[in-house]
């Protein structure tokens, strides 16, 4: 995938029909998976039944390998899903067939997968399309085999906490929806009110220099991916702050529970720290593990104490003045270092 750059979002085109009477329906892999997708509630297959004619499924040596060390991938231009011989097609295939099952092409060529628009190099949604089909494939298939649910909390473990809270705030059926009708534009719109159309875009083009930097172990780009993770996280709990605070104002809620909301939405910005570690397991680019373990810490403390300095002063809780913050400021970094102080090193090194 090249470097993510800006796309015009449109409206993902509309099938003329849908051809349900596939002959490979009756294969196993297939069946199972429609019958496991379907079980709960039926899903908008168009996509998927249109596909399935003329899918292909090739299987290629090790030494050729597929990009960022994958098992197997899905290209949405050609229908076709690569899988690297060696490893047990039942682990991932489904991640693959879910990403079949939300992509069309319309007559100029624009491709449309679950939450990514892409015309050639031009593209937009990766890290959140990769994230929410992670999180359906851990709700729909997670124990096809004994390896997989181990395998799946290692990928994409970034960007589906994020697909997490954006389908918490969507609600599940919406977002399901949205996803297998490749309807990205419809997401924006939902998000915007609550925010900007503007802040709704950069928000899905920050997770995806997220999916980049870190999914794809791109070190160099690591401390830009710590700022990206903030600030979607920061997103969320504005569009969350907006609709809650509508909500009270309207009487819909009580102050009880206008309060309960706001202490989620504190907890919700404070996943940061622990969640940010998570993805640097491989034993690739090991040069750069040192700069990391020793670096890494330190520097997300002090991103952390900057925003909630911020946010103290935006709330008008402590005076707009350098000594007020380097008071401030001493009082957050012992109350940080008590919640995160003594915890062992999460990067695994071995």
């Amino acid at each position: 995938m090249e470097q993510i750059i800006e796309v015009n979002i449109g409206a993902s085109p509309v099938p003329k029909s849908c051809k349900i009477n596939s002959p490979k329906l009756k294969e196993p892999m297939f069946k199972r998976f429609v019958e496991d997708l379907n079980k709960d509630r039926k899903k908008d297959m168009t996509f998927f039944y249109n596909n399935l004619d003329t899918l292909e499924i090739k299987y290629i040596p090790p030494y050729k390998g597929i990009c960022y060390d994958a098992a197997a991938q899905y290209s949405m231009d050609k229908n076709i899903i690569e899988v690297v011989c060696g490893d047990r097609v039942d682990t991932f295939i489904d991640h693959e067939l879910l990403h079949m099952a939300s992509s069309t092409v319309d007559e100029e060529g624009n491709i449309y997968s679950g939450f990514i628009q892409a015309r050639g190099e031009l593209g937009i949604g990766y890290g959140l399309d990769e994230g929410y089909t992670s999180l359906l494939d851990d709700r729909y298939f997670l124990n096809r085999t004994e390896e997989k649910p181990q395998r799946n909390q290692e990928t994409y473990c970034v960007v589906k906490y994020i697909a997490k809270l954006v389908e918490e705030f969507v609600g599940q059926d919406k977002m399901e929806n949205l996803y297998f009708s490749a309807n990205l534009l419809e997401l924006i719109e939902f998000l915007a009110p609550y925010t900007s159309v503007e802040q709704s875009t950069q928000f899905i083009h920050d997770i995806d220099e997220i999916l980049i930097g870190f999914e794809q172990k791109r070190f160099k780009r690591f401390f830009l991916c710590l700022r990206k993770f903030a600030e979607c996280s920061r997103f969320m709990a504005e569009a969350w702050y907006a609709r809650v605070t509508e909500g009270y104002i309207d009487g819909k809620l009580s102050d009880e529970e206008y309060k309960a909301c706001l202490e989620d939405i504190k907890k919700m910005l404070s996943n940061r720290l622990k969640l940010i570690h998570f993805p640097i397991k491989s034993k690739s680019n090991s040069k750069y593990y040192k700069v990391i373990k020793s670096r890494v810490d330190k520097k997300l403390m002090e991103h952390y104490k900057q925003l909630m300095l911020d946010e103290l002063v935006k709330e008008g809780k402590i005076p707009n003045t350098e000594e007020a913050k380097q008071e401030e400021y001493k009082k957050l970094d012992k109350r940080l270092y008590k919640m995160y102080g003594k915890r062992k090193d999460t990067i695994d090194t071995n």
